[in-house]
């Protein structure tokens, strides 16, 4: 009877799955699309904490909803953390167009009853941008005239929990705050991400993640204005034929924009040397990785449209 049960469970949870990635593909299919271009994705409320993290990931396409062994997990989904097999810290560097730059660094920790906790801290920044006065400067300036420099800093913390509520289907929690200051100008938020991850035998898992619920960012001008941060919603699935490969897809929803599709794929030489290549919404990425006992580097390069983006992490495992 314990093991109808089991298996009845099973079939519950794939359905339930299975139900949410095909809501997830029809809203796609017949809510009108909207380009990017015509929101104004890159003008979005902070826009950096949809650029993804992790070198590895990224390589992939960003496919990596239902892979999610790593302390990435903690971004990608929360529900993958309790694959770790040991406490990892993850960081990330990326030096992107217009003088931008993204840095990320968490670390993950496993309990004793097998769940796991994740602190991450992502930031996101601007230097030295030029403050020019304009028509009829109060302060006496011609127009055009270079006054000083401002930054633009922006910062995510994120605590994670991930637990099994059986052995074979996981479940996580991410809980958000975020800030922005921009010259005298400063704005918060808090944030949440949900995940679940079921993995259905060694070789084929499915993921669901809904990222970014009820968060607007406030602003402390005095005029009550708050900038929403669009949520999102991701589907994904990994097939691995053999140990040393694996194929992954991701299709992901974000609010008012059109449904992107993610494709990734990964090889490992003696565990020691990873390569990557994947299709990120149209765009090629491709990627490395050298590990040595418990460090590892990834590389990552992908190809926009609006300029190459290269990331390097580093990933410590104890």
């Amino acid at each position: 009877m314990e093991s109808v049960r089991n298996i009845t469970m099973t079939v519950k949870t794939f359905r339930a799955l299975l139900t949410a990635a095909l809501a997830l593909i029809s809203i796609g299919a017949f809510i009108t699309p909207v380009s990017a271009s015509e929101t104004g994705e890159n003008g979005q409320a902070a826009a950096y904490i949809k650029m993804g993290v992790g070198a590895r990931p990224l390589g992939m396409g960003g496919a990596f909803s239902a892979i999610a062994d790593d302390a990435t997990a903690a971004y990608w989904n929360p529900a993958g953390l309790v694959q770790l097999k040991s406490d990892e810290i993850t960081t990330m560097h990326a030096v992107l167009n217009m003088d931008r730059q993204l840095n990320f660094v968490n670390y993950a920790k496993k309990l004793e009853d097998g769940s796991f906790w994740a602190f991450s801290w992502t930031r996101f920044g601007i230097d030295k941008i030029e403050e020019r006065a304009g028509q009829n400067d109060p302060r006496g300036y011609a127009a055009g005239d270079l006054i000083g420099y401002f930054n633009d800093d922006e910062n995510t913390y994120a605590g994670t929990y991930s637990w099994k509520i059986k052995p074979d289907v996981s479940c996580g929690v991410t809980l958000k705050y975020m800030d922005q200051s921009v010259a005298d100008a400063s704005a918060r938020s808090f944030g949440m991400d949900l995940g679940l991850l079921y993995r259905i035998n060694d070789q084929f898992s499915m993921a669901t993640t809904l990222k970014d619920l009820s968060s607007d960012l406030r602003w402390d001008t005095g005029a009550n204005h708050s900038d929403n941060i669009p949520w999102s919603a991701r589907i994904g699935m990994v097939f691995k034929p053999r140990e040393s490969l694996l194929l992954a897809l991701d299709v992901d929803k974000t609010e008012d924009l059109d449904a992107q599709l993610h494709f990734g794929m990964e090889g490992w030489i003696q565990e020691m040397f990873g390569i990557r290549a994947g299709v990120d919404d149209g765009d090629l990425s491709l990627g490395s990785t050298i590990r040595l006992e418990q460090w590892q580097i990834d590389y990552s390069f992908t190809d926009r449209n609006f300029g190459d983006q290269h990331r390097i992490s580093g990933k410590y495992s104890f």
